[in-house]
Protein backbone atom coordinates (compact mmCIF):
# COMPACT_ATOMS: atom_id res chain seq x y z
CA UNK A 1 0.00 0.00 0.00
CA UNK A 2 3.09 2.54 0.95
CA UNK A 3 4.13 1.51 -2.52
CA UNK A 4 1.05 2.57 -4.63
CA UNK A 5 0.66 5.95 -2.46
CA UNK A 6 3.97 6.95 -3.33
CA UNK A 7 3.74 6.10 -6.98
CA UNK A 8 0.49 7.91 -7.22
CA UNK A 9 1.84 11.43 -5.51
CA UNK A 10 5.20 10.62 -7.96
CA UNK A 11 3.30 11.22 -10.62
CA UNK A 12 2.39 14.64 -9.89
CA UNK A 13 5.85 15.15 -10.01
CA UNK A 14 7.67 17.40 -11.15
CA UNK A 15 5.31 20.03 -12.43
CA UNK A 16 2.39 17.95 -13.77
CA UNK A 17 -0.15 20.66 -13.05
CA UNK A 18 -2.98 18.36 -14.85
CA UNK A 19 -2.22 15.48 -13.01
CA UNK A 20 -2.44 17.65 -9.56
CA UNK A 21 -6.12 18.73 -10.74
CA UNK A 22 -7.12 15.39 -11.48
CA UNK A 23 -5.78 13.99 -8.27
CA UNK A 24 -7.45 16.34 -6.28
CA UNK A 25 -10.62 15.82 -8.32
CA UNK A 26 -10.58 11.99 -7.60
CA UNK A 27 -9.02 11.58 -4.32
CA UNK A 28 -9.40 12.72 -0.59
CA UNK A 29 -6.86 13.14 1.90
CA UNK A 30 -7.92 9.71 3.93
CA UNK A 31 -6.88 7.43 0.69
CA UNK A 32 -3.60 8.28 1.91
CA UNK A 33 -2.25 7.45 5.38
CA UNK A 34 0.82 8.13 7.67
CA UNK A 35 3.27 10.45 6.16
CA UNK A 36 1.69 9.76 3.02
CA UNK A 37 -1.59 11.80 3.51
CA UNK A 38 0.67 14.65 5.33
CA UNK A 39 2.40 15.31 2.00
CA UNK A 40 -0.68 14.66 0.33
CA UNK A 41 -2.13 17.63 2.50
CA UNK A 42 1.14 19.69 2.17
CA UNK A 43 0.44 19.58 -1.64
CA UNK A 44 -2.75 21.07 -1.33
CA UNK A 45 -1.96 23.53 0.98
CA UNK A 46 1.13 24.71 -1.47
CA UNK A 47 -1.47 24.64 -4.69
CA UNK A 48 -3.70 26.43 -2.53
CA UNK A 49 -0.91 29.17 -1.96
CA UNK A 50 0.45 29.35 -4.98
CA UNK A 51 -2.73 29.51 -7.26
CA UNK A 52 -2.82 25.99 -8.16
CA UNK A 53 1.19 25.34 -9.00
CA UNK A 54 2.56 21.89 -8.14
CA UNK A 55 4.94 21.76 -5.05
CA UNK A 56 8.63 21.53 -4.64
CA UNK A 57 11.47 21.43 -2.38
CA UNK A 58 11.16 25.06 -1.53
CA UNK A 59 7.34 25.40 -1.11
CA UNK A 60 6.81 22.66 0.96
CA UNK A 61 9.69 23.86 3.21
CA UNK A 62 8.03 26.96 3.17
CA UNK A 63 4.66 25.65 4.14
CA UNK A 64 6.25 22.95 6.78
CA UNK A 65 7.60 26.38 8.31
CA UNK A 66 4.34 27.95 8.71
CA UNK A 67 3.30 25.15 10.59
CA UNK A 68 4.56 26.30 13.85
CA UNK A 69 2.80 23.44 15.91
CA UNK A 70 4.03 20.52 13.81
CA UNK A 71 6.35 17.70 15.59
CA UNK A 72 9.97 17.58 14.73
CA UNK A 73 9.27 13.74 13.88
CA UNK A 74 6.18 14.22 12.32
CA UNK A 75 7.68 16.70 10.20
CA UNK A 76 10.88 14.63 9.34
CA UNK A 77 8.74 12.10 8.19
CA UNK A 78 6.94 14.22 5.62
CA UNK A 79 10.30 15.61 4.39
CA UNK A 80 11.93 11.67 4.11
CA UNK A 81 8.47 10.83 2.07
CA UNK A 82 8.56 13.52 -0.29
CA UNK A 83 11.96 13.14 -0.56
CA UNK A 84 11.37 9.35 -1.47
CA UNK A 85 8.08 10.40 -4.13
CA UNK A 86 10.73 12.95 -5.70
CA UNK A 87 13.58 10.32 -6.46
CA UNK A 88 10.46 7.42 -7.58
CA UNK A 89 11.28 8.34 -11.42
CA UNK A 90 9.17 9.09 -14.03
CA UNK A 91 5.54 7.78 -13.90
CA UNK A 92 3.73 7.24 -17.08
CA UNK A 93 -0.10 8.70 -17.63
CA UNK A 94 -1.31 4.92 -17.86
CA UNK A 95 0.31 4.14 -14.59
CA UNK A 96 -0.73 7.07 -13.13
CA UNK A 97 -4.19 6.90 -14.00
CA UNK A 98 -4.03 3.18 -12.72
CA UNK A 99 -2.57 4.07 -9.87
CA UNK A 100 -4.83 6.54 -8.85
CA UNK A 101 -8.02 3.70 -9.32
CA UNK A 102 -6.39 1.06 -7.50
CA UNK A 103 -5.79 3.80 -4.42
CA UNK A 104 -9.56 4.68 -4.88
CA UNK A 105 -10.86 0.80 -4.99
CA UNK A 106 -8.74 -0.28 -1.89
CA UNK A 107 -9.51 2.72 -0.01
CA UNK A 108 -13.42 1.82 -1.07
CA UNK A 109 -12.85 -1.84 0.21
CA UNK A 110 -11.63 -0.77 2.98
CA UNK A 111 -15.15 1.62 3.96
CA UNK A 112 -16.76 -1.39 2.96
CA UNK A 113 -15.37 -3.54 5.07
CA UNK A 114 -15.79 -1.02 8.06
CA UNK A 115 -18.87 -0.43 7.26
CA UNK A 116 -20.12 -4.33 7.49
CA UNK A 117 -17.94 -5.28 11.12
CA UNK A 118 -19.28 -1.75 12.13
CA UNK A 119 -22.80 -2.93 11.05
CA UNK A 120 -22.54 -6.28 12.83
CA UNK A 121 -21.34 -4.99 15.94
CA UNK A 122 -24.50 -3.03 16.10
CA UNK A 123 -26.04 -6.03 15.56
CA UNK A 124 -24.94 -8.52 17.90
CA UNK A 125 -23.32 -6.34 20.07
CA UNK A 126 -24.55 -2.62 20.41
CA UNK A 127 -22.15 0.39 20.27
CA UNK A 128 -21.77 3.64 22.06
CA UNK A 129 -22.94 6.47 20.13
CA UNK A 130 -22.03 9.63 21.98
CA UNK A 131 -24.31 9.13 25.39
CA UNK A 132 -26.55 6.22 23.47
CA UNK A 133 -26.11 2.44 22.82
CA UNK A 134 -27.80 1.65 19.10
CA UNK A 135 -28.73 -2.12 19.01
CA UNK A 136 -30.42 -3.95 16.30
CA UNK A 137 -31.40 -4.80 13.02
CA UNK A 138 -32.68 -1.26 11.82
CA UNK A 139 -29.84 0.30 13.61
CA UNK A 140 -27.18 -2.33 11.82
CA UNK A 141 -28.78 -1.60 8.30
CA UNK A 142 -28.55 2.00 8.99
CA UNK A 143 -24.76 1.63 9.91
CA UNK A 144 -24.43 -0.49 6.27
CA UNK A 145 -26.12 2.07 4.74
CA UNK A 146 -23.84 4.63 5.83
CA UNK A 147 -21.17 2.86 4.62
CA UNK A 148 -22.88 2.06 1.31
CA UNK A 149 -23.22 5.35 0.20
CA UNK A 150 -19.95 6.80 1.38
CA UNK A 151 -18.70 3.48 -0.61
CA UNK A 152 -21.19 4.76 -3.55
CA UNK A 153 -19.78 8.89 -2.85
CA UNK A 154 -16.27 7.98 -3.24
CA UNK A 155 -16.95 6.14 -6.62
CA UNK A 156 -18.90 9.26 -8.04
CA UNK A 157 -21.11 7.06 -11.01
CA UNK A 158 -21.68 8.42 -13.94
CA UNK A 159 -21.27 12.10 -13.48
CA UNK A 160 -22.96 14.36 -16.53
CA UNK A 161 -20.73 15.34 -19.30
CA UNK A 162 -20.18 16.24 -22.83
CA UNK A 163 -19.54 18.42 -25.27
CA UNK A 164 -20.88 21.89 -25.57
CA UNK A 165 -22.06 21.69 -29.25
CA UNK A 166 -24.61 18.86 -28.23
CA UNK A 167 -26.31 21.27 -25.84
CA UNK A 168 -28.60 23.32 -28.56
CA UNK A 169 -31.65 21.57 -27.52
CA UNK A 170 -31.18 22.27 -23.59
CA UNK A 171 -29.88 25.98 -23.94
CA UNK A 172 -32.96 26.24 -26.02
CA UNK A 173 -35.34 24.91 -23.94
CA UNK A 174 -33.92 27.45 -21.01
CA UNK A 175 -35.02 30.14 -23.26
CA UNK A 176 -38.17 29.17 -23.62
CA UNK A 177 -39.30 28.07 -20.42
CA UNK A 178 -37.69 27.82 -16.58
CA UNK A 179 -37.63 24.13 -16.41
CA UNK A 180 -34.16 23.77 -17.49
CA UNK A 181 -33.09 26.04 -14.93
CA UNK A 182 -34.82 23.51 -12.46
CA UNK A 183 -35.87 26.35 -9.59
CA UNK A 184 -38.68 25.67 -7.81
CA UNK A 185 -40.44 28.71 -5.58
CA UNK A 186 -40.57 29.76 -2.25
CA UNK A 187 -44.03 31.00 -1.99
CA UNK A 188 -42.16 33.95 -0.53
CA UNK A 189 -42.64 36.78 -3.77
CA UNK A 190 -39.27 38.99 -3.39
CA UNK A 191 -37.10 35.96 -2.37
CA UNK A 192 -38.54 34.29 -5.55
CA UNK A 193 -37.82 37.34 -7.71
CA UNK A 194 -34.51 37.85 -5.85
CA UNK A 195 -33.77 34.19 -7.07
CA UNK A 196 -35.18 34.05 -10.93
CA UNK A 197 -37.67 31.80 -9.62
CA UNK A 198 -36.52 30.09 -6.08
CA UNK A 199 -33.76 27.56 -5.62
CA UNK A 200 -31.77 25.78 -8.21
CA UNK A 201 -30.74 22.50 -8.72
CA UNK A 202 -26.81 22.09 -6.68
CA UNK A 203 -27.68 25.10 -4.56
CA UNK A 204 -26.82 25.94 -1.15
CA UNK A 205 -28.58 28.91 0.98
CA UNK A 206 -27.93 29.32 4.39
CA UNK A 207 -30.45 31.29 6.66
CA UNK A 208 -28.59 33.44 8.92
CA UNK A 209 -30.24 34.66 12.10
CA UNK A 210 -29.34 34.45 15.84
CA UNK A 211 -30.74 32.32 18.30
CA UNK A 212 -34.59 32.70 18.47
CA UNK A 213 -34.88 34.77 15.58
CA UNK A 214 -36.60 32.00 13.41
CA UNK A 215 -34.06 31.22 11.02
CA UNK A 216 -35.86 27.40 11.81
CA UNK A 217 -39.29 28.67 11.65
CA UNK A 218 -38.46 30.17 8.50
CA UNK A 219 -36.68 26.72 7.13
CA UNK A 220 -39.97 24.91 7.78
CA UNK A 221 -41.95 27.21 5.78
CA UNK A 222 -39.81 26.98 2.89
CA UNK A 223 -40.03 23.30 3.07
CA UNK A 224 -43.84 23.33 3.69
CA UNK A 225 -44.22 25.84 0.33
CA UNK A 226 -41.79 23.69 -1.42
CA UNK A 227 -43.93 20.92 -1.23
CA UNK A 228 -47.23 21.89 -0.97
CA UNK A 229 -47.35 24.68 -2.84
CA UNK A 230 -44.96 23.46 -6.09
CA UNK A 231 -45.68 19.98 -5.45
CA UNK A 232 -41.41 19.15 -4.61
CA UNK A 233 -40.14 16.10 -2.83
CA UNK A 234 -38.78 17.71 0.70
CA UNK A 235 -36.32 15.76 3.04
CA UNK A 236 -36.41 17.55 6.55
CA UNK A 237 -33.05 16.45 8.48
CA UNK A 238 -33.96 17.69 12.27
CA UNK A 239 -30.97 17.95 14.62
CA UNK A 240 -32.10 21.03 16.62
CA UNK A 241 -35.87 20.44 16.92
CA UNK A 242 -37.56 17.18 17.45
CA UNK A 243 -39.25 15.71 14.41
CA UNK A 244 -42.59 15.71 16.41
CA UNK A 245 -42.33 19.56 16.76
CA UNK A 246 -41.15 19.84 12.92
CA UNK A 247 -44.26 17.63 12.29
CA UNK A 248 -46.56 20.00 14.42
CA UNK A 249 -45.42 23.19 13.13
CA UNK A 250 -46.14 21.93 9.27
CA UNK A 251 -49.56 21.00 10.59
CA UNK A 252 -50.55 24.75 11.71
CA UNK A 253 -49.15 25.92 8.75
CA UNK A 254 -51.33 24.28 6.64
CA UNK A 255 -54.50 25.58 8.34
CA UNK A 256 -53.84 28.56 6.44
CA UNK A 257 -54.66 26.45 3.38
CA UNK A 258 -57.87 28.52 1.74
CA UNK A 259 -59.90 25.34 1.85
CA UNK A 260 -60.12 25.63 5.80
CA UNK A 261 -61.62 28.74 5.45
CA UNK A 262 -59.68 30.21 8.20
CA UNK A 263 -58.03 33.36 7.68
CA UNK A 264 -55.58 33.85 10.21
CA UNK A 265 -55.49 29.93 10.54
CA UNK A 266 -55.02 28.15 13.55
CA UNK A 267 -52.94 27.94 16.63
CA UNK A 268 -50.10 25.76 17.90
CA UNK A 269 -50.81 26.90 21.38
CA UNK A 270 -54.07 25.68 21.68
CA UNK A 271 -52.93 22.49 20.06
CA UNK A 272 -50.37 22.09 23.06
CA UNK A 273 -52.89 22.97 25.78
CA UNK A 274 -55.41 20.57 24.66
CA UNK A 275 -55.34 17.10 25.87
CA UNK A 276 -58.13 14.31 26.76
CA UNK A 277 -57.81 14.98 30.40
CA UNK A 278 -58.11 18.92 29.77
CA UNK A 279 -60.50 19.41 27.28
CA UNK A 280 -60.67 22.93 26.48
CA UNK A 281 -61.63 22.53 22.94
CA UNK A 282 -65.12 22.63 21.70
CA UNK A 283 -66.10 19.86 19.60
CA UNK A 284 -66.58 22.80 16.75
CA UNK A 285 -63.10 23.62 16.88
CA UNK A 286 -61.75 19.77 17.42
CA UNK A 287 -63.71 19.04 14.52
CA UNK A 288 -61.71 21.89 12.88
CA UNK A 289 -58.75 20.55 13.69
CA UNK A 290 -59.47 17.03 12.43
CA UNK A 291 -60.50 18.43 8.66
CA UNK A 292 -56.72 19.91 9.03
CA UNK A 293 -55.06 16.66 10.07
CA UNK A 294 -56.82 14.43 7.70
CA UNK A 295 -56.04 16.83 4.39
CA UNK A 296 -52.32 17.26 5.75
CA UNK A 297 -51.85 13.75 5.79
CA UNK A 298 -53.45 12.60 2.91
CA UNK A 299 -51.54 12.27 -0.41
CA UNK A 300 -53.05 15.11 -2.87
CA UNK A 301 -52.51 15.36 -6.74
CA UNK A 302 -50.05 18.56 -7.22
CA UNK A 303 -48.22 18.03 -3.50
CA UNK A 304 -45.12 16.62 -3.41
CA UNK A 305 -43.54 13.94 -0.98
CA UNK A 306 -42.14 15.40 2.80
CA UNK A 307 -39.94 13.02 4.37
CA UNK A 308 -38.78 14.03 8.22
CA UNK A 309 -35.99 12.34 9.85
CA UNK A 310 -34.14 12.99 13.03
CA UNK A 311 -30.70 13.09 12.48
CA UNK A 312 -28.36 11.00 14.85
CA UNK A 313 -25.82 12.53 17.52
CA UNK A 314 -22.92 13.60 16.10
CA UNK A 315 -23.96 13.25 12.33
CA UNK A 316 -21.65 13.54 9.50
CA UNK A 317 -22.27 14.70 6.01
CA UNK A 318 -21.36 11.29 4.97
CA UNK A 319 -24.42 10.43 7.51
CA UNK A 320 -26.74 12.85 5.82
CA UNK A 321 -25.72 11.50 2.25
CA UNK A 322 -26.53 7.99 3.02
CA UNK A 323 -30.04 8.88 4.37
CA UNK A 324 -30.57 10.75 1.71
CA UNK A 325 -29.12 7.93 -1.00
CA UNK A 326 -31.80 5.41 0.81
CA UNK A 327 -34.71 7.96 0.84
CA UNK A 328 -34.18 8.98 -3.01
CA UNK A 329 -34.45 5.13 -3.69
CA UNK A 330 -38.43 5.82 -2.66
CA UNK A 331 -38.67 8.61 -4.64
CA UNK A 332 -36.42 11.59 -5.87
CA UNK A 333 -35.53 14.15 -3.78
CA UNK A 334 -35.54 17.58 -4.96
CA UNK A 335 -34.87 19.33 -1.44
CA UNK A 336 -32.84 18.60 1.90
CA UNK A 337 -33.74 21.20 4.44
CA UNK A 338 -30.63 20.13 7.21
CA UNK A 339 -31.35 21.79 10.49
CA UNK A 340 -28.48 22.63 11.38
CA UNK A 341 -24.95 21.97 9.21
CA UNK A 342 -23.18 24.00 11.94
CA UNK A 343 -24.53 21.35 14.23
CA UNK A 344 -22.79 18.25 12.22
CA UNK A 345 -19.71 16.56 12.67
CA UNK A 346 -16.96 16.75 10.50
CA UNK A 347 -15.80 13.98 8.75
CA UNK A 348 -11.61 14.60 10.08
CA UNK A 349 -11.46 15.60 13.05
CA UNK A 350 -9.95 19.64 12.80
CA UNK A 351 -7.38 21.50 15.42
CA UNK A 352 -10.08 24.50 15.40
CA UNK A 353 -13.75 24.13 14.62
CA UNK A 354 -13.79 27.14 11.96
CA UNK A 355 -11.67 24.71 10.22
CA UNK A 356 -14.19 21.91 10.37
CA UNK A 357 -17.42 24.35 9.33
CA UNK A 358 -15.25 25.11 6.34
CA UNK A 359 -15.03 21.34 5.67
CA UNK A 360 -18.49 20.67 6.53
CA UNK A 361 -19.94 23.79 4.37
CA UNK A 362 -17.32 22.78 1.57
CA UNK A 363 -19.26 18.81 1.89
CA UNK A 364 -23.08 20.38 2.08
CA UNK A 365 -22.06 22.21 -1.17
CA UNK A 366 -20.78 18.90 -3.37
CA UNK A 367 -23.88 16.86 -2.03
CA UNK A 368 -26.37 19.49 -4.06
CA UNK A 369 -24.02 19.61 -6.90
CA UNK A 370 -23.31 15.74 -7.10
CA UNK A 371 -26.23 14.19 -5.70
CA UNK A 372 -27.70 11.50 -7.76
CA UNK A 373 -25.28 11.54 -10.26
CA UNK A 374 -25.37 15.02 -10.81
CA UNK A 375 -28.69 15.78 -10.74
CA UNK A 376 -28.16 17.99 -8.28
CA UNK A 377 -30.35 18.87 -4.94
CA UNK A 378 -30.96 22.08 -3.37
CA UNK A 379 -29.45 22.19 0.55
CA UNK A 380 -31.26 24.64 2.24
CA UNK A 381 -29.94 24.86 6.40
CA UNK A 382 -30.13 27.24 8.78
CA UNK A 383 -26.89 28.86 10.26
CA UNK A 384 -26.15 30.84 13.45
CA UNK A 385 -25.06 34.20 13.19
CA UNK A 386 -22.49 35.26 16.49
CA UNK A 387 -23.86 37.26 19.15
CA UNK A 388 -21.23 39.67 18.57
CA UNK A 389 -22.52 40.05 14.97
CA UNK A 390 -26.10 40.02 15.92
CA UNK A 391 -25.67 42.79 18.45
CA UNK A 392 -23.82 44.97 15.74
CA UNK A 393 -26.71 44.23 13.16
CA UNK A 394 -28.97 45.36 15.93
CA UNK A 395 -26.93 48.98 16.58
CA UNK A 396 -26.76 49.26 12.50
CA UNK A 397 -29.96 47.73 11.36
CA UNK A 398 -27.98 45.40 8.97
CA UNK A 399 -25.80 42.30 8.87
CA UNK A 400 -23.01 42.44 6.36
CA UNK A 401 -20.74 39.40 4.77
CA UNK A 402 -18.67 39.83 8.64
CA UNK A 403 -21.41 38.18 10.02
CA UNK A 404 -20.32 34.82 8.76
CA UNK A 405 -16.80 35.47 9.79
CA UNK A 406 -16.95 32.05 11.86
CA UNK A 407 -16.56 30.55 8.74
CA UNK A 408 -14.83 31.79 5.62
CA UNK A 409 -16.38 28.85 3.56
CA UNK A 410 -19.75 30.15 4.04
CA UNK A 411 -19.25 33.16 1.81
CA UNK A 412 -17.49 31.11 -0.39
CA UNK A 413 -19.34 28.23 -0.76
CA UNK A 414 -23.26 29.07 -0.34
CA UNK A 415 -24.95 30.84 -3.50
CA UNK A 416 -27.63 32.12 -1.19
CA UNK A 417 -26.78 33.50 2.30
CA UNK A 418 -29.85 35.64 3.95
CA UNK A 419 -29.81 36.97 6.60
CA UNK A 420 -33.38 37.36 9.10
CA UNK A 421 -33.00 40.37 11.74
CA UNK A 422 -35.98 40.90 14.22
CA UNK A 423 -37.83 44.53 13.39
CA UNK A 424 -37.56 45.59 17.12
CA UNK A 425 -41.20 48.43 15.83
CA UNK A 426 -43.05 45.08 15.36
CA UNK A 427 -42.70 41.82 16.75
CA UNK A 428 -44.49 39.80 13.23
CA UNK A 429 -41.86 41.38 10.84
CA UNK A 430 -38.34 40.01 10.37
CA UNK A 431 -36.16 42.20 7.77
CA UNK A 432 -35.20 39.87 5.23
CA UNK A 433 -31.37 40.85 4.20
CA UNK A 434 -29.49 38.97 1.55
CA UNK A 435 -25.83 39.26 2.31
CA UNK A 436 -24.77 36.97 -0.80
CA UNK A 437 -26.96 35.94 -3.71
CA UNK A 438 -24.27 34.54 -6.54
CA UNK A 439 -26.66 35.10 -9.66
CA UNK A 440 -27.54 39.00 -8.93
CA UNK A 441 -27.27 42.01 -7.00
CA UNK A 442 -28.62 41.71 -3.62
CA UNK A 443 -31.76 43.21 -2.46
CA UNK A 444 -33.68 43.18 1.01
CA UNK A 445 -37.17 43.20 1.69
CA UNK A 446 -39.97 42.46 4.35
CA UNK A 447 -41.12 39.06 5.98
CA UNK A 448 -43.82 39.22 7.88
CA UNK A 449 -43.91 36.30 10.57
CA UNK A 450 -46.21 34.52 13.12
CA UNK A 451 -44.68 31.65 15.45
CA UNK A 452 -48.38 30.99 17.14
CA UNK A 453 -50.04 30.40 13.37
CA UNK A 454 -47.29 28.88 11.78
CA UNK A 455 -47.03 31.31 8.75
CA UNK A 456 -43.93 33.17 7.38
CA UNK A 457 -44.76 35.19 3.77
CA UNK A 458 -44.30 38.13 2.18
CA UNK A 459 -47.63 39.67 2.71
CA UNK A 460 -49.26 40.87 6.42
CA UNK A 461 -51.43 37.73 6.35
CA UNK A 462 -49.25 37.09 9.93
CA UNK A 463 -49.86 38.98 12.97
CA UNK A 464 -52.76 40.31 11.15
CA UNK A 465 -54.33 41.66 14.14
CA UNK A 466 -51.59 41.70 16.09
CA UNK A 467 -53.96 43.73 18.92
CA UNK A 468 -55.89 41.29 19.07
CA UNK A 469 -55.96 38.15 21.64
CA UNK A 470 -54.50 35.35 19.57
CA UNK A 471 -56.17 32.88 20.37
CA UNK A 472 -59.71 34.89 19.59
CA UNK A 473 -57.90 35.81 16.06
CA UNK A 474 -57.94 31.58 14.95
CA UNK A 475 -61.79 30.95 16.21
CA UNK A 476 -61.14 30.12 19.64
CA UNK A 477 -63.02 32.81 20.89
CA UNK A 478 -64.53 30.40 23.90
CA UNK A 479 -61.35 29.27 25.72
Amino acid sequence: MSELMTKTLAGVFPGHKDRLYYLQEKVEADFFSGPHKDLWEVINRVALMTGGEVATKKTVTTALDRAIDLPIERRASIEDTFTEVLNYGEVSEVDFRTSVSYLEEDYRKSKLGEGMSSAMEVLTRGIRKGNDTIFGVDPALEELHMAIAEVERIGHGVMPEGSIYDEQALLMKELESNEAMMRIATGIRPLDDLTFGGAGAGELWLIAAYAGVGKTFFCTNLGYNFAFGEGANVVYLTAETLREQVLRRLLVRHTHDPKFNLPNGLTSSALKKHTPENPILTPQQIQQWHNVINDFSTRQEGRGEFHIAQIPMNAKISTIHAKLNKINNAFPIDIAIIDSLDLLSPEVKRAARREELNDILTSAKHLGTAFDNGRGLRVISPWQTSREAWKKARETGRYDKSSMAETAEAERKADLILGLLEDPQNEYKLKGQTLKFRDSTPKDFEVSIDYDRGWVGSNDRAGAVQETDMLEASGFADL
